[in-house]
């Protein structure tokens, strides 16, 4: 029975198939969803103002990278996004937001721009995320005039 190639073809499969039943069914709150996790201090940040933060996944990412933050914030491709593609958040001191976001398969890079009032070099303005196999946890820090 067991040299039987029917046998070992039916063992294949079934290894193969409850693979991925475990991937995509028993834990459908793990593959396929991140945590980016906006972590605010409790002190001033952005001279006490309002400071607004977009999280941008999208699979196309070359286009937005070419903008400035100070860019991305007037620019009219900002407002073709859909919610799942942009994340428009605004933070205050002490304002500590957490984000489940699910996310497709062929997305490669996660970018996070702030808009800060008083405007610094523009790569103290944004985060940029290689988007991970086995990575679902990212966090970022906002601090007084810059995001890490």
């Amino acid at each position: 029975m067991k040299n039987n190639p029917l046998y070992l073809f039916i063992i294949l499969y079934l290894v193969c198939n409850t693979g991925c039943f475990v991937k995509y069914h028993i834990f459908p709150s793990i593959f396929g969803f991140i945590t980016i996790e906006i972590i605010v201090p409790n002190e001033q940040i952005n001279d006490g103002i309002i400071l607004p933060v977009d999280i941008i996944i999208v699979k196309n990412t070359d286009q937005i990278l070419e903008l400035s933050p100070d860019d991305w914030f007037v620019s009219s491709e900002r407002e073709t996004l859909t919610d799942n593609e942009l994340y428009r958040l605004a933070v205050k001191n002490g304002d500590s937001q957490r984000l489940k976001i699910k996310i497709k398969p062929d997305i490669e890079r996660l970018i996070i721009y702030a808009d800060y009032d008083i405007k610094n070099d523009f790569n103290s303005q944004r985060v940029i995320f290689p988007v991970e196999k086995f990575r679902y946890y990212y966090s970022v820090f906002v601090g007084k005039y810059k995001i890490e």
